[in-house]
C-alpha cells in the first residue's frame, strides 16, 4: 500500500516538475532579473550597508514588530533545514555533481523572486491599513480582486508547515540522533516539548528565539565546513573540474543520454534549490513584512541576502565537503552519503592536526556528532520558523470561519514533530515537493504580473537602512 502511494505521488510530481514548470521558472528568474537589473548582485557594498551594517534604531513604540535582522533569522530558520544538508546530498545523487553548479547558479537568479516578492509585499503593506496585510497575501488579493488566490495559498501554507517545515525536518533530526542511541521517541518527545514552548509564545519571543539560534547554528556548521575542505584542499581543482564536466553531461554524452542526463541534472538542481531557498514560494515575505520597516527595496535586500546564505554559502559548502571526501562515490542513501562524508572528513582533520596516524579514528564520531548537533538545530530552526508562516496563514483562514482555528493549529503542530520523529517519511517527502509547487505557481505568477510596480524602488540612495 505504501509503496503504491509512494509510487502515486511519485509520478503527480514527474507531471508537475516536469519540462513546463522548470522553463517557467527559469523564464521567470531571468525575466525578474533583468527587471531588477541584478541590483542585488552588482551592488553588494551597498546591499551590506544597508541590512547587516545598517545603522540601528531602537524605537521603543512597538514591541510587537521585529527588527530588520530578527526578520532574517525567522526566514533563515524556515530555509535553514535538512535541504542545506540532506537535500545537497540527494541532488547530487540524484543529478551528479553537476547539480551543485544549476543549484549555486539557480540561487543567484531566484534571488530575483525573493527580491521582487519582499517588495511588492512592502508595497501592499504600506498601502494597506488592515491588520492581516502580512506576507504575499495583499499582492496575491489584488491580482484576481478577490480573496479566492490568498485564501488558497493560506490553506496550502498551513497544510505545507506540517510537511516542509515540519515531520521531513523532525524525521531527519531523528536519523541523526538515532545513531548516539537517542531513540526516535525520546527525540520526538524532546522536540515536541521545544516547539510547545516556543509557539505557545508570542511572535516577537518567536523572533527573539531565532535571533540567537539562527547565528550561532549558521556559524557552527560553517566552521565545521571550512575545516574540512580546508583539510582536503589538494582535492579541490579535481572537484571544481568535476562538476563543471558533469554540468552539462559531458560524461554522459558518449553514452548517447546528454538530453536527459541534462534535463536531469539541471531540474533536480533548480529543484533542490528552491526547496532549501524557498524563494519564489512566496514564504520569507510573512516575516519581512512584519518588521516596521517601510522602505520595499530594503525588504528586498534583506530577502536576497537570506537566500545566499541559504544555499550559495551553506548549501555550497555542504556540497564540497561531500565531493571533497568522495562520499559521492559510496552509493549511500543521502542521510548516509552525509553522515559518512563529515566522519571521514574530521576523521582526517584530527590525524593532521595531531600530527599522529591514527589518532584521528579514536576522534572519528566528531564528525558524526557535529552532523547530529547542526542537522537537529536547522531542524529545529526549521521548525519555529514555518510555524511562523502556519501561524500567518492560519490567522487569515481565521476571519472566514466562525470558530477559532489557531489553538487547533498548534496542538496539531506540536503533535507533528512527534509523528514526525517516529513515522517513515517516504510519503510525506513526496508531498512537500507538491507543496512547494502549489504555492510557488501562484505567487511566482501573480509576482511575474505585478513586477512592473517594484521599479520606481529600485533606487538605492532613496532608501532608509533604519531598522
Amino acid at each position: 500500500m505504501r509503496s503504491t502511494i509512494c509510487n502515486f505521488l511519485s509520478d503527480i510530481n514527474n507531471l508537475l516538475w516536469g519540462d513546463f514548470t522548470l522553463i517557467l521558472v527559469l523564464f521567470a528568474a531571468v525575466f525578474l532579473s533583468i527587471r531588477c537589473r541584478f541590483i542585488y548582485i552588482l551592488h553588494p557594498v551597498k546591499i551590506l550597508k544597508y541590512t547587516l551594517f545598517a545603522k540601528k534604531v531602537d524605537d521603543q513604540s512597538d514591541r510587537c514588530s521585529m527588527t530588520n535582522f530578527q526578520t532574517l533569522t525567522t526566514a533563515l530558520a524556515a530555509s535553514m533545514g535538512t535541504g542545506n544538508i540532506i537535500g545537497v546530498a540527494a541532488a547530487i545523487s540524484v543529478g551528479g555533481p553537476g547539480a551543485v553548479f544549476w543549484m549555486i547558479v539557480s540561487a543567484f537568479f531566484v534571488m530575483s523572486f525573493a527580491f521582487t516578492e519582499n517588495v511588492l509585499a512592502t508595497i501592499y503593506k504600506n498601502r494597506s491599513d488592515s491588520s492581516d496585510a502580512s506576507g504575499p497575501l495583499p499582492y496575491l488579493r489584488s491580482v484576481l480582486g478577490s480573496d479566492r488566490s490568498a485564501l488558497f495559498f493560506s490553506a496550502v501554507c498551513m497544510c505545507a508547515s506540517f510537511v516542509i517545515g515540519n515531520i521531513t525536518q523532525v524525521s531527519s533530526a531523528a536519523d541523526s540522533l538515532d545513531n548516539f542511541h537517542i531513540s526516535k521517541p525520546m527525540c520526538g518527545i524532546i522536540f515536541s516539548v521545544l516547539t510547545a514552548v516556543t509557539v505557545l509564545s508570542t511572535r516577537t519571543n518567536i523572533a527573539i528565539v531565532t535571533e540567537k539560534l539562527v547565528p550561532f547554528a549558521a556559524c557552527f556548521y560553517i566552521l565545521g565546513s571550512l575545516t574540512v575542505i580546508l583539510i582536503y584542499g589538494n582535492k579541490i581543482t579535481d572537484v571544481l573540474t568535476e562538476i563543471i564536466t558533469s554540468v552539462f553531461g559531458v560524461k554522459q554524452f558518449s553514452g548517447g543520454i546528454f538530453g536527459s542526463s541534462l534535463a536531469k541534472t539541471i531540474s533536480v538542481g533548480v529543484r533542490r534549490g528552491l526547496f532549501s531557498n524557498e524563494a519564489g514560494m512566496g514564504t520569507s515575505t510573512f516575516a519581512h513584512t512584519s518588521s516596521k520597516c517601510k522602505e520595499p527595496v530594503v525588504m528586498g535586500f534583506w530577502a536576497s541576502l537570506e537566500v545566499f546564505i541559504d544555499t550559495v554559502l551553506l548549501c555550497t559548502l555542504t556540497a564540497l565537503v561531500i565531493l571533497c571526501t568522495g562520499a559521492d562515490k559510496l552509493n549511500f542513501s543521502a542521510a548516509d552519503t552525509v553522515i559518512s562524508a563529515f566522519t571521514s572528513g574530521f576523521e582526517n582533520t584530527l590525524d593532521k592536526i595531531f600530527f599522529l596516524s591514527g589518532s584521528g579514528t579514536f576522534f572519528a564520531h566528531f564528525g558524526g556528532v557535529f552532523l547530529a548537533i547542526s542537522n537537529s538545530v536547522f531542524a529545529f530552526a526549521s521548525v519555529i520558523g514555518w510555524y511562523f508562516y502556519g501561524e500567518r496563514s492560519c490567522c487569515f483562514l481565521q476571519k472566514y470561519t466562525s470558530k477559532r482555528i489557531l489553538p487547533y493549529y498548534k496542538f496539531l503542530y506540536i503533535t507533528a514533530t512527534f509523528f514526525g520523529a517516529v513515522t517513515n517519511t517516504d510519503i510525506v517527502w513526496k508531498l512537500a515537493d507538491i507543496f512547494t509547487f502549489l504555492m510557488l505557481i501562484p505567487n511566482l505568477s501573480a509576482i511575474l504580473l505585478l513586477s512592473a510596480q517594484i521599479k520606481p524602488f529600485l533606487h538605492l540612495d532613496s532608501s532608509n537602512s533604519d531598522t
